[in-house]
């Protein structure tokens, strides 16, 4: 049924029913990951949770319009931001946290019988932790192993993709122009485009902490007083649209892949090579 010129979509999950879903026997499942956290006073809080849900579903969709079968979880909204915590209402949980919800799910979409899984993560402090999570899920045994063939493979993709980076002219560490060409993509009527500037940073006094083999934690509230840092007015709804699609068309390449490879114990490898 069709209503409001809208119908359900076969591949996200949150739309189907029992029996859609008892029949479409995916090959892939993607986890989208956001969060909930201030970016100014131009964005929602929950923009990275659209981001996340955007990128997922949309890359879902292209990729089984390809032919692929590949089944789009629920969006997380709520992951790691405790650099966030000087602010009001920045929810996070604690990284043992995170990464046991993650194993739970993948867990979980393992014992439904799918064995290849993709963590669509959009949000900057969940990085070094999915990574981290990924070589704690490998420790249940990794390809090539005694009873490989009945544990899932796991595996992250982040945007942007680099042909839809290349949209970008003016870097940003948060709030800035990726995420205001993805607002006005996605949700246009939350964004608060009279509030669109270029917004300033606070520099650190420690100058060997911009060395790129220095890793810390920063205290956002400090680095960023306003919740966002960059140029955010040089966007254009033709630029966000395009923005939007390259990165979904980015995901969909990786997930027709994984669906249409054969699986086996040594997946992603050959069998005998």
């Amino acid at each position: 049924m069709v209503k409001n010129g809208r119908k359900p979509r076969m591949g996200i999950l949150e739309e189907m029913t029992m029996d859609e879903v008892r029949d479409f026997e995916p090959e892939v499942v993607v986890i989208p990951v956001g969060s909930t956290e201030p970016h100014g006073p131009h964005l929602p809080y929950g923009i990275d949770t659209i981001e996340a849900k955007s990128f997922a579903e949309n890359g879902t969709m292209t990729a089984n319009s390809r032919g692929a079968k590949v089944l789009c979880y629920p969006v997380l909204p709520i992951s790691l931001d405790v650099n966030f915590s000087g602010y009001e209402f920045a929810l996070s949980v604690r990284v043992k946290t995170f990464m046991r919800v993650l194993r739970d799910i993948c867990e979980q979409i393992e014992s439904q019988g799918v064995r290849k899984i993709v963590i669509a993560n959009v949000h900057g402090g969940n990085y070094s932790v999915i990574e981290a999570f990924l070589r704690e899920w490998s420790h249940r045994g990794i390809a090539g192993t005694a009873g490989a063939e009945e544990r899932a493979f796991v595996c992250a993709v982040y945007w942007p993709f680099p042909k839809a980076a290349e949209l970008l002219e003016h870097e940003s560490d948060h709030g800035g122009e990726l995420e205001v060409l993805a607002a006005m993509s996605e949700r246009p009527e939350l964004l608060r485009e009279d509030k669109l500037r270029e917004f300033k940073s606070r520099r650190h006094i420690v100058k060997s902490l911009d060395n790129p083999n220095v890793r810390w934690v920063k205290p956002w509230h400090l680095y960023v007083p306003e919740g966002a840092v960059g140029e955010t007015r040089k966007v254009t709804p033709e630029k966000a649209e395009k923005f939007v699609r390259l990165n979904a068309e980015g995901l969909a390449e990786v997930l027709v892949e994984l669906s249409e490879t054969p699986w086996s114990a040594f997946f992603p490898y050959e069998k005998n090579g």
